[in-house]
């Protein structure tokens, strides 16, 4: 030990000298090289020399007495400074040994000036220790109280102070946060230590946050975990347990001898960049000398033993100060961060493959141990732990969605106010578009040569029953209110004898929009259909009014505004009660087991909450994505369309177009058939286009199965169920239709009245979602269990698991099915 010490002691005192000989080698070998503009230039003179130079810089002290440095970006580089309207505010912090230039030094693609050119306030922390904020009211950044935090402190006293600051500013409360690496550390240390700023948080976006570090592959990090204890005791005998890598003028003309664009020792400066993890083609080496301006910029040697220590047990928890835990935390274990506590926040983390801080499975760890954390892995194989702020394509690959993630949860919309003029424009030109698609199709057809397409290709819903083996029986339903339903039943097996009297406990299965009946027994001998009927259960398949298969009225025809004068709610207090009724006086049996998907479990939940006598006889309910909120809904032009959800409304009735959309039509399939085969050049154009409309996941699309989707899907659905969806969207309310100025009419009252979710305690309800579903986010689908009293969260364990992976996905059966099928065997005593 006393060796080791000796050898740490003379490393210290020689590395200054040491710096000082290569500085005078340095200016010894003197030539003209090409440098980046950018090179020397510190935080404010970047910020002067990219044209903003209206920049404020601003001092925030802490709770604990840091004073520390906020820097301000108010607009956008062209912008006016007139305008008063408020802007959301984003909130950016770097990560350990870094500086607020590392979030703005891409230029005008960095992730800073990108938000402040996409309406946002932007505001740049400088965490404690950074060489923009090193000071105290009390101590010397020479002093050993003055280094004693570690990125706990960071989380603890700095975000939280800069959002008071921002609050007293600007007048808003709320930010949208940004962090990289260790920034993403100290942003979930605060949402699981203060959870009254949490709730401030509008979203947050964490670039490689480091908790989890079992996977890291840093050269030597093993050892110093290891020996992580003897590390920290040595420093502290040595007292050199302060800064890490302070920021130091002088490596900086070493950097540029070396690294310089045209230095013959440039691959050598790239292949150290590999470090956190290889990726040359990402790294723009006329700019190494840029971010070698002022990097390293210092850390508290408290904050790197802290990670040593997370990375040793393998357990996120606060400091352990080994015997003094006792007088810390009164107790004998530093207390872990409860992570699970973490559920009203949306967080977003970004993470690479081929980041060596932390791998894949830290990832996804954590991920899965914060409940409202949605897994964002980048696309490009290589990326790595700085790719995120040096990347040359950081901002086609992470910036942009990123930016319009976090514009979804704030008020940021690129002119809205067309949107309808828009939608009418289209519709005119919708009877062109169909004559051009016809003649495509034709000479397809004429010029293609031949093609595979799965043997389900262009069945309609009895077709496939017959072809895949099962008898079945056709019914026809009227609802109270008219409408005249189509519910097949299959009752038995495909090997099952049919002249067996045994009783079967009922399964009713209802679809979601645009959808139909055979979406819930597509993928054949492993779809949830036909397994139910296998396991003994009597199938009976429901079709929703407006759907394909139930078209019919006992007054109305089908092509007028009044037969589509009906929403999800209809369906809920209607259709399934019709059905209920019907299979009772069938069967002789009063209860059933349902299954809903999308739509079709927002109908239960509205059949739940409204009519109870019938809610009783449901003996358990499986649901499958049931959209009820969508706060967090990620679909194209989503927040556009319901912002100006009533414009809409009014356009399409004053045009007469408040029908039914999405209505059966051949040149879909013919399109998929064309566009969409297993072999066709254009395949992963239809898979990102499945991945755009319900959350990407080409691991579980067979893309053989796409034509079969197709042969009846879309299926049609009501203008009115769509303005339903749009205004609990805008109102994050779950309530009936809102006929505004009717209200009084329909209802007696000037407001929709509202589902009585905690009504319903007396039906076990499963609620099935996935973390990457675009109809709702996960928040969505907690908030609805946590509303109603007899809910039971089943969250899918595949990240990537999406909205309509539910009824297609390759692995549907092992990851979802067998386990509700079990469910209602449970309840139905199988």
């Amino acid at each position: 030990m006393k060796k080791i010490k000796g050898k740490l002691t003379r490393i210290f005192q020689y590395s200054e000298a040491l710096l000082a000989v290569l500085f005078c080698c340095i200016l010894s070998a003197e030539s003209k090289i090409w440098l980046h503009p950018d090179t020397g230039l510190n935080l404010y003179q970047f910020l002067d020399k990219h044209g903003y130079g209206f920049y404020e810089n601003h001092t925030v002290v802490t709770e604990d007495d840091y004073v520390l440095s906020l820097l301000r970006i108010p607009r956008g580089k062209n912008e006016s400074g007139r305008t008063n309207a408020p802007k959301p505010v984003a909130l950016l912090v770097h990560g350990i040994l870094s500086t607020p230039k590392d979030l703005l030094v891409k230029g005008d693609d960095s992730i800073g000036f990108s938000l402040a050119e996409a309406g946002f306030d932007v505001f740049l922390m400088s965490c404690r220790g950074n060489r923009y904020s090193l000071a105290h009211r009390k101590f010397s950044i020479d002093s050993l109280p003055y280094w004693n935090f570690s990125w706990h402190e960071v989380a603890y006293y700095d975000i939280p102070a800069n959002m008071d600051y921002i609050a007293k500013l600007t007048g808003q409360s709320n930010v949208s946060f940004l962090g990289h690496s260790q920034g993403g550390t100290a942003f979930v240390v605060l949402a699981a230590t203060r959870p009254e700023y949490r709730a401030r948080i509008t979203s947050a976006q964490l670039f490689a946050p480091v908790v989890y570090m079992d996977r890291c592959r840093i050269p030597f990090f093993r050892m110093a975990v290891e020996i992580q204890e003897q590390i920290e005791d040595i420093f502290r005998d040595l007292q050199l347990n302060k800064v890490v890598l302070p920021y130091n003028p002088a490596l900086l003309p070493l950097v540029i001898r070396l690294c310089h664009r045209d230095s013959p020792y440039l691959n050598l400066c790239v292949s150290l960049t590999g470090i956190l993890g290889p990726d040359p083609e990402q790294i723009d080496v006329s700019k190494i000398t840029v971010l070698a301006t002022e990097y390293p910029a210092g850390g508290s040697f408290k904050a790197v033993m802290h990670y040593l220590q997370v990375a040793k047990t393998g357990i996120f928890r606060q400091y352990n100060y080994r015997t003094r835990n006792a007088k810390m935390y009164n107790q004998p274990n530093p207390p872990m961060y409860n992570l699970s506590a973490i559920n009203d926040v949306p967080v977003y983390v970004w993470y690479g493959m081929n980041d060596y801080f932390c791998g894949p499975s830290d990832f996804k760890r954590l991920i899965s141990e914060i409940p409202s954390a949605i897994g964002k892995q980048v696309a490009y194989p290589r990326w790595n732990h700085i790719d995120f702020i040096y990347a040359r394509n950081a901002s086609d690959i992470v910036y942009k969605e990123t930016i319009r993630i976090m514009k979804k949860y704030t008020k940021i919309h690129p002119h809205g106010l067309l949107l309808a003029k828009e939608l009418l424009i289209s519709l005119e030109v919708m009877s062109s578009l169909r004559v051009v698609v016809i003649f495509v199709l034709f000479c397809a057809n004429v010029f293609s040569e031949a093609i595979w397409l799965d043997p389900d290709t262009g069945l309609n819903l009895y077709e496939f029953i017959d072809r895949h083996g099962y008898s079945y029986e056709n019914h026809t339903i009227t609802t109270d209110d008219g409408y005249i339903l189509t519910t097949v039943r299959i009752p038995q097996g495909k090997n099952e004898s049919s002249d067996s009297n045994t009783t079967k406990p009922v399964a009713l299965l209802l679809h979601g929009i645009w959808s139909n009946p055979k979406d819930l027994i597509t993928k054949g001998d492993e779809s949830i259909g036909f397994l139910l009927a296998e396991k003994g259960y009597d199938v009976f398949l429901m079709a929703s009014r407006g759907n394909t298969y139930s078209l019919g009225h006992t007054n109305l025809s089908s092509d007028s505004v009044a037969y589509w004068n009906f929403s999800w709610h209809e369906v809920g207090y209607y259709d399934i009660p019709a059905n209920m009724d019907y299979i009772q006086n069938l069967t002789g049996l009063t209860n059933v087991s349902f299954v809903g998907h999308s739509q079709g479990g927002t109908a239960f939940v509205v059949f739940a909450a409204t009519r109870p006598e019938y809610r009783t006889r449901v003996t358990v309910a499986n649901l499958f994505a049931p959209v009820v909120y969508m706060d967090y809904c990620q679909l194209p032009f989503f927040d556009v369309l319901k912002e100006y959800e009533e414009e809409l409304d009014d356009a399409f009735a004053d045009l007469g177009l408040n029908k039914g959309i999405l209505t059966s039509n051949p040149i879909y399939l013919q399109l998929a058939v064309l566009f969409c085969h297993r072999d066709s050049a254009a395949i992963d154009v239809c898979v990102e286009l499945f991945g755009d409309l319900a959350g990407p996941d080409p691991n579980q699309l067979n893309t053989s199965m796409i034509t079969v989707m197709a042969s009846t899907d879309p299926a049609g659905g009501a203008f009115k169920q769509v303005i339903h969806y749009l205004q609990v969207a805008r109102t994050s309310e779950f309530r009936k239709y809102d006929y505004r100025d009717n209200n009084e009419l329909a209802y007696n009252q000037t407001e929709p009245p509202y589902y009585d979710l905690a009504d319903i305690d007396d039906v076990s309800i499963y609620i099935w979602y996935g973390a990457n579903d675009y109809f709702s986010g996960a928040l969505d689908y907690t908030r609805l269990i946590s509303e109603i009293p007899s809910a039971t969260a089943m969250l899918v364990e595949d990240s990537l698991w999406n909205h309509i992976d539910f009824a297609f996905a390759i692995d549907a059966k092992s990851y979802v099915y067998d386990e509700a099928i079990s469910l209602f065997n449970t309840y139905n005593g199988l």
